[in-house]
């Protein structure tokens, strides 16, 4: 129950969701006990759908992220176990978009229905009327679109068609959105004798839809082709390596080939500093015991003297040397150059087509940049054979304990 309908995610969402069906289930009952139809109107239908779809893309904006784990990151320091915990969670913040945009939909039809209703009783059908029903019709099938193809099931079988469904028909949708606008302004001109420019300005939905669009046009503001470096470490994995700007650990790029029809969002590895001898001395911290337990050494293990020529070295051979041996500037590629790495398994249709014809360009975001301490956690299949000594022993080199 707790992992799966009780999940922080459905959690949120089910708060968001409850809080528009229980608003609309008010109206629509106040609107059909009272004999004044103004106490619910189109008007403030459409103002509810946008004020949905304008959370549902605040929600997903890099530096709202950013603000909401920076201040549950930073403010629960000093709370309760327990409040830290469900402060750990803000990472399910996908709840408030998907409910956002559900709600949005659901409140859309109900614009529609009264929309219809209020046009009906007019004698004849304008022509800004008849555009004004193609428009808001298209806008229906856009929505209910987007909608049915976010299905957990389909996403996951039709992972493709989702995106390009959310990118194309959502960038439309937006646009019609700017039509209907401006229609109804000028069908509002006409019933009340109003300004066209006066009734966009007093229209809460013209005001909404600003943000709206300029938080959709912001992300390509920050596109850029860069040239990178591909390093292949194995028929599974390729490093790409860019030098354009510094970064550090917790930061994460979205990368493309093609920025109209996908991203993907990636962890970075800045580029390693030129070591430092390594001092062996009393005061030297010793890494040959750990929580885990002991770590081999010559002692207990021969192979270690033999660790260079070693084909295929254990995993406790390679965090060994990785704790205990000096590295040298000759062992990391790019050590103390300006740039940074992405890693890229083949995890899917595009990573699979990176691995397998690696690019000498490719477009980028900028990265985000919170800034707190981070812990590996690493899950893969054969890390030495897949991704190469480097990576394996700069795992150990910045997490002795990796997860």
């Amino acid at each position: 129950m707790r992992w799966n309908f009780g999940s922080v995610y459905r959690r949120i969402f089910s708060l968001v969701y409850l809080a528009n069906i229980i608003t609309l289930v008010v109206l629509i009952a106040r609107y059909a006990i009272s004999a004044d139809r103004s106490k619910f109107t189109y008007q403030q239908a459409s103002i509810a759908v946008t004020g949905n779809i304008l959370a549902v893309v605040t929600v997903r904006n890099e530096h709202m992220v950013n603000g909401m784990f920076w201040v549950f990151g930073t403010w629960s320091k000093n709370l309760p176990l327990g409040f830290r915990t469900l402060a750990a969670k803000v990472y399910s913040y996908g709840g408030i978009h998907s409910a956002g945009a559900v709600s949005a939909t659901f409140w859309y039809i109900t614009f529609l229905v009264l929309l219809t209703m209020e046009f009906q009783k007019a004698e004849s059908l304008t022509v800004s009327r008849s555009y004004i029903y193609l428009v808001s019709y298209v806008i229906l099938l856009l929505l209910v679109s987007m909608l049915v193809s976010a299905h957990p099931h389909l996403r996951r079988t039709m992972h493709n068609w989702f995106e390009g469904i959310h990118r194309c028909m959502g960038w439309l949708a937006i646009l019609l959105f700017w039509a209907q606008a401006m229609l109804l302004a000028v069908d509002s001109t006409q019933t009340s004798g109003t300004s066209f420019g006066k009734t966009l300005l007093v229209s809460p939905n013209f005001w909404m839809l600003i943000p709206i669009t300029l938080l959709i046009a912001y992300p390509w503001t920050r596109l850029r082709l860069r040239p990178v470096e591909a390093e292949v470490l194995s028929q599974h994995c390729v490093k790409l390596n860019f030098t354009y700007r510094n970064v550090h650990f917790g930061q994460a790029v979205r990368l493309t080939d093609a920025p109209l029809r996908e991203t993907h969002a990636f962890g970075v590895i800045p580029f390693p500093a030129v070591p430092a001898p390594m001092k062996h001395d009393q005061g030297s911290t010793d890494y040959t015991h750990t929580e885990k337990g002991p770590l081999p050494s010559k002692e207990n293990n021969n192979n270690h003297s033999d660790y260079s020529h070693d084909s295929n070295p254990s995993l406790a051979a390679l965090k060994h040397h990785a704790l205990t041996s000096p590295t040298t500037a000759g062992q990391l590629t790019h050590a103390g150059e300006r740039g940074f790495s992405v890693i890229i398994s083949n995890a899917g249709d595009w990573t699979k087509k990176i691995i397998a014809c690696p690019p000498t360009h490719i477009y980028t975001r900028a990265p985000r940049t919170p800034d707190h301490p981070v812990r590996i956690i690493w899950s893969t299949k054969d890390p030495v054979k897949t991704y190469g000594r480097q990576v394996v022993e700069l795992v150990y080199k910045t997490d002795p304990r990796p997860w």
